[in-house]
């Protein structure tokens, strides 16, 4: 958080002493915008319950017992059937 509020008073610093370049700066920021609602907006498929966001990390990261024994956690907790997942 800190260096997001960096960036943008030094980028708002910068647009005021050197105003040609207020224009590619307000480019470039929303350029980062859509690009950051994009990326938001795939990853909120994962956030949808605590079963996929440990099933996203161990297909991202591999063997992790943290992941294994989330994952573990969440299927008892929601009573879900073992079927769906190879144990």
């Amino acid at each position: 958080m800190g260096v997001f509020v960096a960036i943008v008073w030094g980028a708002a610093e910068l647009s005021s002493r050197i105003p040609t370049l207020r224009y590619p700066l307000l480019t470039g920021a929303g350029l980062a915008v859509v690009a950051l609602a994009s990326a938001t907006a795939r990853d909120i498929s994962y956030w949808h319950d605590g079963i996929r966001v440990s099933e996203h990390a161990l297909a991202v990261t591999g063997p992790n017992c943290l992941m294994e024994r989330a994952l573990a956690r969440h299927i008892t907790t929601k009573g879900a059937s073992t079927q769906r997942w190879s144990i």
